[in-house]
């Protein structure tokens, strides 16, 4: 056999082989296509009801704080400075109403109560002169007399329409004594120091 017929022959053996090959490849895909197609499967998934909620959380930290607003606080009285219940240091938060500090009120208490038990003993003194002479009059005051106590306040003095009785009691010093007592009062509550609302002390 000569050299040519080999050739001729090699050359139709790799010509078929070829298009085998391509018809082999050319079908694979489709078959795979097939074959994943028929085997997928539905897959569940777990899941969970949303239910939304606020979440507060706490930071601990330190440092100085820095007020948005300061108000100053004066004593308008002298003496010796006496604490509250709470230690006065900066830091310290006291409430509305709280006393902060006091100033030793002692002596001028003690003045004041001198001055209510003389207003007593005036109230006294012209009860009978009330009685005698405007006797509509007399039970108010006895009433008033009765309420008086040194360690309180003086209630408000009873009101009268009769212009006559009204001179009479500023003629025996009566409303001056009374009105004098009250300014005392106003100064002795300032020796005692409250908060004017709920807040931290800084000095």
């Amino acid at each position: 056999m000569t050299t040519r017929k080999i050739s001729i022959i090699i050359g139709i053996v790799l010509f078929a082989g070829a298009i085998l090959l391509f018809n082999i490849l050319s079908s694979g895909p489709a078959e795979d296509e097939q074959s994943f197609s028929n085997t997928v499967t539905a897959v569940g998934v777990p899941v969970i009801k949303a239910n939304p909620t606020s979440i507060s959380s706490e930071i601990e930290f330190t440092g100085r704080v820095i007020p948005e607003q300061e108000v100053q606080i004066f004593a308008e009285v002298s003496g010796i400075l006496m604490s509250g219940n709470k230690p006065f240091k900066s830091g310290t938060s006291f409430k509305k109403g709280e006393i902060i500090l006091k100033v030793d009120d002692r002596e001028f208490r003690q003045s004041v109560m001198n001055q209510r038990s003389q207003f007593q003993s005036l109230i006294t003194q012209i009860l009978a002169d009330i009685n005698l002479d405007y006797p509509d009059e007399y039970e108010a005051w006895n009433n008033y007399l009765n309420k008086i106590d040194v360690n309180e306040e003086l209630p408000s003095l009873p009101t009268s329409d009769n212009a006559q009785f009204n001179l009479f009691l500023t003629g025996r010093n009566i409303n001056s004594t009374f009105f004098g007592i009250k300014q005392s009062e106003i100064r002795l509550s300032k020796y005692t120091i409250r908060a004017p609302y709920n807040g931290v002390l800084t000095y």
